[in-house]
């Protein structure tokens, strides 16, 4: 982000049928923005912000790196309360950059890169670890979202951290907490008793930043339509004639929180709760 901090930052690619559509980010603490890229499989992905349609994803004019970059925070460009939803039409994978002191405008942290679990992959137990660093003191944080805040635990460190969660913005579901695990490298257990969790880890020191994905799931996810018993692909056709009764059938192998027919021909979208 044209200050030169000169680092190399990458993230091993996850497969593909393990991307998702749902996507609860959270802002870094203490900090003013993150950086967020939404990677498409698909051309003419659209992708949503707390329900708002904010790009269409364009691979031969606008998007022919096949990614959409925003950013998030209190100076952000989105989520300044902290939080937002993104939901995507089309599978896709989402990576979080930390951005430098320089770009960020405070004390500490230099450039990092994590995966973003989709909310498709949650778990209900992780032990993830804290790093030190020969730059200084490091600053400790992980990001933590639920929708049952009140069943989530963490246990570790010398002292048991204090979770308080808050509402993401945009969601009546889901709520997150940033929780400050002190300056000490150690390990720590999340754990949720009765629902799921995503989360991530990222801590700052001078001119140092790192971050990751506090695990997740790796379930294959598929989103099969059928029209009148026939697997509906864009590649083939569907022959159907004038007043043939169509019935319609989704079947994703994970649970959705709810299923859209849009039509594009303005008839009204069919909504099946």
């Amino acid at each position: 982000y044209q200050t030169k901090e000169r680092d190399h930052i990458f993230s091993q690619a996850m497969p593909t049928k393990y991307w998702g559509n749902t996507f609860v980010l959270t802002a870094s603490a203490g900090r003013h923005k993150d950086y967020v890229r939404i990677l498409a499989l698909n051309d003419g992905t659209e992708v949503r912000i707390n329900g708002n349609l904010v790009h269409t994803f364009d691979f031969a004019n606008t998007d022919k790196k096949q990614y959409w970059e925003f950013t998030i925070g209190d100076q952000g460009t989105y989520a300044q309360t902290g939080s937002c939803v993104v939901t995507t039409s089309c599978p896709c994978a989402t990576h979080l950059f930390l951005a430098s002191k320089k770009a960020d405008n405070v004390a500490n942290g230099d450039p990092a890169m994590l995966w973003v679990n989709p909310i498709e992959q949650q778990i209900d137990q992780v032990t993830f670890a804290t790093y030190s660093s020969k730059n200084g003191t490091t600053a400790h944080y992980v990001n933590v979202v639920t929708d049952q805040p009140d069943l989530m635990t963490i246990s570790g460190g010398t002292t048991t951290p204090t979770m308080t969660f808050n509402p993401v913005s945009g969601s009546s579901t889901y709520y997150y907490a940033q929780v400050s695990l002190g300056s000490q490298a150690t390990s720590y257990t999340l754990k949720s008793n009765g629902s799921n969790f995503i989360a991530h880890v990222y801590g700052f020191t001078s001119n140092e930043s790192y971050g990751y994905s506090a695990g997740g799931a790796t379930v294959p996810l598929s989103q099969s339509i059928y029209i009148n018993g026939e697997e509906f692909s864009p590649d083939k056709e569907n022959n159907l004639c004038g007043k043939d009764t169509v019935k319609f059938e989704c079947k994703p192998d994970f649970m959705p929180d709810s299923v859209i027919w849009h039509f594009g021909d303005g008839t009204p979208d069919v909504v099946l709760v």
